[in-house]
């Protein structure tokens, strides 16, 4: 699932959005996130891809010229592993457009994954609607509430369509 897309990037020249779950790329099937990176890595900058989309219930093909990396941000503060705290999760706050297209009112998208967090199943693209029964609705709401968590919290997780729980132990 693409948790976002930055501007002016390939993805969003192509029109890939938010929310998206690729399934495809140049017929091959892709099983899982961490699949991808790898069959992009070897298709020379340039190149178009012609990936399988799903999108609100619709698989589509999207053509998308693949880029290649400069000198461009390539990290940001958000996803430092500073940031990650004792949770281990980099988030943002979802965009109006992206709250309307996963059908909630508040939440935070999780845009990268490590530790406890990683341990307990949580993914990038996961958007978390609740700590402990506490409805989040930006990155340090979310902050706050871990840290004064004690060793273990729920997390109510948005994943596609569904919802599920996540108990996280965080030691």
């Amino acid at each position: 699932m693409i948790g976002s897309v930055e501007k002016d990037s390939p993805a969003a020249k192509a029109g890939l959005e938010p929310g998206d779950v690729i399934l495809g790329i140049n017929g091959q099937e892709i099983g899982s996130s961490s699949e991808l990176p790898a069959i992009v890595a070897v298709i020379p900058p340039g190149d178009t891809a012609k990936l399988q989309v799903w999108r609100k219930g619709n698989t589509r093909q999207i053509d998308v010229q693949v880029g290649k990396f400069g000198d461009e941000k390539v990290a940001s503060k958000e996803s430092s592993e500073a940031d990650k705290g004792r949770l281990g999760v980099s988030v943002r706050a979802l965009t109006p457009e992206e709250q309307k297209q996963a059908e909630v009112t508040g939440g935070v998208i999780v845009q990268s994954v490590s530790g406890a967090a990683a341990r307990a199943g949580i993914q990038p693209g996961d958007i978390v609607l609740s700590v402990n029964g506490e409805t989040i609705t930006k990155a340090e709401q979310l902050r706050a509430l871990v840290a004064k968590a004690g060793k273990r919290i729920a997390l109510l997780v948005q994943r596609g369509d569904g919802r599920l729980f996540v108990p996280i132990d965080l030691g």
